[in-house]
């Protein structure tokens, strides 16, 4: 019973807390690569950078491809958290009902209590772990990436 409710909390840090720790770090990670990206540009090719900011704001926002691909994963992640839903309403029901037949209603309550202390324990660690080093970590390279941005470019020019 333990177990399953604080992978339960867990999941629910993941899927509150943690996608928005996600998503704060990806868009970070994104502007800096691409601030470096362009500054190195502006300097060996001045002019160039004006002509790829005329290109790029002239692109539409999102294509109906890229919209479908938007919608899909939409539909996949809300799919997962359905079964992550699932899962965890599952496990909680079977444990509950398995320690309240076990245990009787006041070594319910009481384990109950101790898990509901633990559990908050553990959201917090979780938190504060997601906010102080998962959010900081950098998992890929700056410059690794601009080098394969030119590589690519390089690739793709005609």
């Amino acid at each position: 019973m333990h177990i399953s409710f604080l992978s339960c909390v867990i999941a629910l840090v993941f899927f509150t807390y943690g996608m928005y720790i996600e998503h704060k770090v990806l868009k970070k990670r994104i502007d800096d690569i691409t601030s470096d990206f362009l500054e190195g540009a502006a300097t060996l090719f001045p002019s160039g950078l004006s002509a790829i900011q005329n290109v790029l704001s002239q692109q539409p926002q999102s294509s109906p491809e890229d919209q479908a691909l938007d919608d899909a994963v939409q539909n996949r992640n809300s799919t997962l958290l359905k079964y992550a839903i699932g899962i965890c309403v599952s496990l909680l029901v079977i444990g509950n009902i398995s320690a309240m037949s076990l245990l009787g209603t006041r070594g319910y309550l009481s384990m109950l209590k101790s898990m509901l202390v633990i559990s908050a324990f553990v959201a917090a660690v979780e938190i504060a772990f997601l906010t102080i080093v998962v959010q900081w970590y950098i998992s890929i390279d700056p410059q690794d990436v601009k080098l394969m941005l030119i590589d690519a470019m390089l690739s793709k020019a005609p």
